[in-house]
């Protein structure tokens, strides 16, 4: 019993901060024009979200899609598997969100102005901006399209403009438990960078049950 007592959080990783950024550097050199492409997207849906947000909602949720496979196979399984214990088991999630995602699309559900959501939205966009800001070079950022995390924070913004709340929790759930995870992990290996994913959820959590209470946009 002492001998567990002896560990650290830290002990359980087999992968050191300059590892799990450089996993990031791997991506982006190896695929450039599909995250490129996806944030054009977004960027391009996010406009459309505040205008007209009927005509988005569809291909924002199959875009989303999309991206949870993408980043699923391409990092989480291709890349992050071989040096994080845990993520064989958590990638099978990320094709059930890309399901979800198709079902909520196909289901045709009504949408809601929510400004929270589209500040989420937004903060996916600019995620590789947090690259620099902690001092590490833009070729290891975090990018919409490929990059988990900026996928799970903007499906969170997307699921808080569902008027329904089955389609809007059930959108959420997984995109949450997995930036949860994240900020752990990144508590663990580099302190304060665990802030945005942490920050991520918190919000939405807020504005999720502001929507519920309130009934209205959050």
């Amino acid at each position: 019993m002492a001998d567990w007592l002896s560990y650290r959080a830290s002990d359980f990783l087999l992968f050191s901060e300059r590892v799990y950024w450089r996993l990031f550097e791997r991506l982006n050199e190896a695929i450039w024009l599909w995250p490129l492409a996806a944030t054009t997207a977004v960027l391009a849906g996010l406009v459309l979200l505040y205008r007209r947000p009927r005509h988005a909602q569809r291909a924002m949720l199959v875009l989303l899609s999309v991206s949870w496979a993408a980043s699923g196979l391409l990092f989480v399984w291709q890349i992050y598997a071989p040096v994080h214990l845990g993520m064989p088991y958590l990638a099978p999630f990320f094709a059930v969100e890309a399901v979800l995602l198709l079902c909520a699309a196909a289901a045709r559900t009504e949408t809601w102005f929510s400004r929270t959501g589209l500040l989420l939205i937004s903060g996916a966009c600019l995620w590789p901006v947090l690259a620099p800001v902690f001092g590490r070079p833009f070729v290891q950022a975090e990018v919409f399209g490929t990059a988990p995390d900026p996928v799970a924070v903007a499906t969170l913004g997307l699921a808080l403009c569902l008027r329904s709340a089955r389609w809007r929790f059930g959108l959420m759930l997984i995109p949450a438990l997995w930036l949860l995870q994240s900020a752990v992990t990144l508590w663990v290996l580099s302190g304060w960078a665990a802030l945005p994913p942490a920050a991520a959820v918190a919000v939405a959590l807020v504005g999720a049950l502001w929507r519920t209470k309130a009934r209205q946009p959050a």
